[in-house]
């Protein structure tokens, strides 16, 4: 199956954002998605950092509880999760019949790109698609050409910025000619 992409500048989200103070030069960039996670258009996306703070057994009784509720309104959600301290909850969220996507940030990346970088984690990601669900991962075009050898393709987001039209439309070839 050919890879769904969607390229769009973000220039007036930059704009939004960087009146905020955020790094406007980062931000203002066309950024790439392509994926075969079938994401649909009532979905929701379950965010929940403060779980790291918690143990598994308060997850369960908590949080996951009330995810699984507001889930279930849409019938489709995407899970996203940060950093190496919310690990611990992986069982439970593989899991949940609730979630069909898992975005998971592996902890600090800086401006320069620097930090804990997505292709590290390979084989959580190929463990969660095991599961039946997909993954969303972030990096640079590179790294999405590696990680996109060691994943499933119809069950992977793949998100990554990009300068120029001319490279997402060679990125986009070459992910069509890969997958």
């Amino acid at each position: 199956m050919a890879p769904v992409a969607w390229l769009g500048a973000h220039y007036e989200a930059a704009r939004c954002l960087a009146d905020d103070g955020d790094d406007e030069r980062v931000l203002d960039q066309p950024a790439l998605t392509l994926g075969g996670a079938g994401h649909e258009a009532h979905e929701l996306v379950a965010v929940d950092d403060f779980a790291a703070l918690i143990g598994p057994r308060m997850f369960r009784r908590w949080v996951l509880p009330a995810l699984e509720e507001e889930a279930a309104l849409v019938g489709h959600a995407y899970f996203h999760w940060d950093g190496p301290d919310a690990l611990k909850h992986m069982p439970d969220l593989l899991a949940s019949p609730y979630f069909h996507t898992i975005g998971y940030v592996p902890g600090k990346i800086a401006v320069d790109g620097s930090g804990d970088r997505h292709p590290r984690y390979i084989a959580l990601y190929q463990a969660i698609q095991a599961a039946g669900k997909s993954v969303h991962v972030w990096g640079t075009p590179d790294e999405l050409m590696y990680m996109h050898r060691h994943l499933r393709p119809e069950k992977t987001l793949y998100t990554t910025t990009v300068t120029t039209q001319a490279e997402a439309e060679a990125l986009l070839d070459w992910f069509t000619r890969h997958t």
